[in-house]
């Protein structure tokens, strides 16, 4: 979630996003919860509904961008969405801002935890965030690049001309997958382009809901 690494625009993205929802839930006198995960829980706050907590989220989600991707994290989405099922014990509406790339390869574990979510009688959201110009398409310069993972630092030298088709057919792939699964489990999946301005991502998906009732 912190790609690209200069602009954090993913991670500032679902952060903005999550704190105009944190926001609108506050006017509506919902109490609102937060957490930050990479391969664990690294912050679970209580669910509550006043001014001075709402505060507190907003000042924890500023920190964490500040920390940015200074402190760079594996990541296992499957095992913090079973620990989040079982933590969250009233039915809750439960807003996911993810990329959904898990250090466990098998995507099976993801549509488990997913599952578990729904089994606990949560109402979910996905919002799956990712560029769609250079993660979905793929679409850099045909030159050499140095490609540096952002969890593990491991790093790769080739053009991107190389892997294009073998990288974007897996990707898609696992997106299409994902929203097929979100579909049967009637969890709402939302394709949220990072480089878009995230007040008209969320925008469009609240008249649709708000038409869907």
């Amino acid at each position: 979630m912190y790609y690209p690494a200069d602009t954090l625009a993913k991670f500032k993205f679902s952060i903005y996003a999550a704190s105009a929802i944190s926001y609108l839930l506050h006017k509506q006198r919902d109490a609102v919860g937060l957490c930050l995960f990479s391969d664990k829980i690294d912050e679970f706050t209580p669910i509550k509904s006043t001014p001075s907590h709402l505060d507190k989220l907003f000042q924890t989600l500023e920190k964490a961008i500040e920390r940015g991707a200074k402190e760079p994290k594996a990541t296992n989405v499957s095992n913090v969405l079973h620990e989040i099922a079982e933590k969250t014990h009233k039915r809750s509406l439960i807003i996911i801002f993810s990329d959904m790339f898990d250090s466990d390869e098998d995507t099976n574990e993801i549509f488990k935890a997913l599952q578990h979510l729904k089994h606990n009688k949560h109402e979910v959201l996905l919002f799956h965030v990712t560029d769609h110009e250079t993660e979905l398409a793929f679409n850099f310069d045909e030159r050499p690049y140095e490609f540096i993972d952002l969890e593990s630092r491991e790093k790769i030298k080739l053009n991107p001309a190389e892997i294009r088709e073998r990288f974007t057919t897996q990707l898609n792939v696992f997106h299409k997958e994902l929203k097929l699964k979100c579909n049967q489990l009637k969890i709402d999946f939302i394709s949220a382009n990072s480089q878009s301005n995230f007040f008209e991502v969320l925008q469009a998906y609240l008249i649709k809901r708000s038409k869907m009732r």
